[in-house]
């Protein structure tokens, strides 16, 4: 199985510094593609080797992973088989979910930042203000 439509299907909207997660297998060829890291989340396969060093603890993970998205920082792609997808639904909330695209038996997720709601500035509560921060004259 080739990652190459998969990769091609999400890597317009990429952008450097983006995450890509692969959820429950690995195809080899999505970093070739993508050129992107890829993290993996419930699965190892023959990638226990490279699980068991410290310096790649944190490209491994498991559903706590998909509970803690989004990422405040950046877009994060979650790669899955579509039969999954539901389940993914079950770890994060369909709202937190920003789109899923599917073809044949693949899907891809893609999480977006939460941006904060914007705070209001003193004087700027819908009622006119002096400008110097005190409050209007009655």
């Amino acid at each position: 199985v080739s990652g190459r439509p998969r990769a091609l299907d999400g890597a317009p909207e990429m952008k450097p510094g983006d995450r890509l997660i692969s959820y429950g297998f690995y195809l080899h060829g999505l970093p070739f593609y993508t050129e992107s890291p890829v993290d993996v989340v419930n699965w190892v396969g023959e990638l226990h080797y490279a699980k068991r060093n410290p310096a790649n603890k944190a490209r491994f993970g498991d559903d706590d992973t998909i509970r803690r998205l989004p990422d405040p920082d950046r877009t994060t792609f979650v790669a899955l088989r579509l039969r999954e997808a539901s389940y993914l639904t079950t770890l994060a909330k369909p709202a937190e979910i920003d789109g899923m695209r599917t073809y044949g038996p693949w899907a891809l997720a893609k999480f977006t930042p939460v941006k904060a709601p914007a705070r209001s500035r003193p004087g700027r509560l819908g009622s006119p203000s002096s400008g110097d921060g005190r409050a209007p004259a009655r």
